[in-house]
């Protein structure tokens, strides 16, 4: 297991050069990583989400949020060098003053739905769209 640490470090370089193929990860999604780690079969990176939410998903308030704890969830990315990705992002819970909703803050290039990165879940998506209109899918 190797770790690495800190900004402007590997876990910045390796977020830069395989996230996102035209920008750099952090500017395009808003995330900023703090650690890469290397186990055997699978590369981790920690981050955090640096996109604050707007306003309340359910009333629309703009001003009347306020911070309410942090979830630690795991997304999956493109394998690299023949390892799968693994993106542990800490993501900041917000509650709402107005209608009092809680609600976790926005992924811009996230796949909520299956814990994954958008540019893993749509090659594979599609693939799957395509078998289903030859008939093989199930």
């Amino acid at each position: 297991m190797t770790n690495y640490s800190g900004v402007g470090s590997l876990a910045d370089y390796y977020l830069d050069n395989t996230f996102s193929p035209s920008t750099p990860a952090a500017a395009a999604v808003g995330i900023s990583a703090s650690a890469v780690v290397w186990y055997g079969e699978m590369n981790e990176i920690t981050a955090e989400n640096k996109l604050p939410p707007i306003a309340c998903p359910a009333c629309g308030c703009k001003p009347n949020l306020y911070r309410f704890g942090v979830k630690k969830q795991l997304f999956m990315d493109l394998p690299t060098h023949a390892k799968r990705v693994g993106i542990t992002l800490h993501r900041q819970r917000y509650r709402c003053r107005e209608c009092n909703v809680t609600f976790l803050e926005p992924l811009a290039d996230m796949d909520e739905k299956w814990l994954a990165t958008k540019r893993l879940v749509n090659p594979v998506s599609q693939k799957h769209l395509r078998q289903h209109r030859r008939g093989r899918g199930p």
